[in-house]
């Protein structure tokens, strides 16, 4: 049964599917380990960072090379779970700002890993990247819609004495509420926190190893 909390990405399982459905043939290398990273992880520093840490941290790929389109003997998949949402503010900057200007921030926590499968797709281990328990901050400035409508006062025989302009501001919570997808953070946020998540564990390996 899945757990209670959506797995909010699982990257990247179907490679192997639409390239067999493209008619694309894949190697099949026992020997190594495929790994089934996001695009914009397949990049020299990336890939520097999780040949470093895979090896370490679990022994059944202590010694393996690693491919990206193979089906390898293991393969190794980056893990996001949804946010967590743990408190919510708007702040109104009007003062220090322009009129209608406000600040959300979102405090949230979620949980990234490394996880390894074997070749009958069973999860062996996880190479845990962001912990749970660490809390994040989102932040986004933001203006709410803005209705003018004219006051006009007139004297008894109904003659134009003054005019005005009003104008309503609309409710900043009711404006995050119907935009929400807009004040989560992105795909991109959460990978960007796990990438830099890698690096510091990199570096902490490097520094047990010296």
């Amino acid at each position: 049964m899945l757990p209670s909390r959506l797995l909010f990405l699982l990257l990247f399982h179907f490679v192997l599917i639409t390239g067999y459905s493209q008619g694309r043939r894949i190697t099949v290398l026992p020997e190594k380990y495929c790994l089934e990273i996001p695009e914009v992880w397949k990049r020299p520093k990336p890939f520097r960072a999780i040949t470093n840490i895979l090896p370490a941290a679990v022994r059944e790929l202590n010694g393996r090379m690693f491919c990206t389109d193979c089906k390898g003997g293991y393969t190794v998949r980056l893990k996001i779970e949804e946010p967590e949402t743990l408190a919510e503010q708007i702040r109104d900057e009007t003062a220090q700002k322009k009129q209608n200007t406000h600040n959300y921030v979102l405090t949230y926590r979620f949980r990234a890993a490394l996880s390894v499968y074997d070749s009958v797709e069973k999860e062996i281990v996880e190479v845990l990247l962001v912990d749970p328990e660490t809390t994040f901050t989102f932040k986004k400035e933001f203006s709410v819609g803005v209705q003018e409508y004219r006051d006009e006062i007139r004297d008894r025989e109904g003659r134009l004495v003054r005019t005005s302009v009003k104008r309503d501001f609309g409710n900043p919570a009711d404006f995050v509420a119907e935009h929400k997808k807009e004040f989560r953070p992105t795909l991109a946020d959460l990978m960007g926190i796990a990438e830099q998540k890698m690096y510091q564990i990199e570096k902490l390996l490097e520094k047990v190893s010296d």
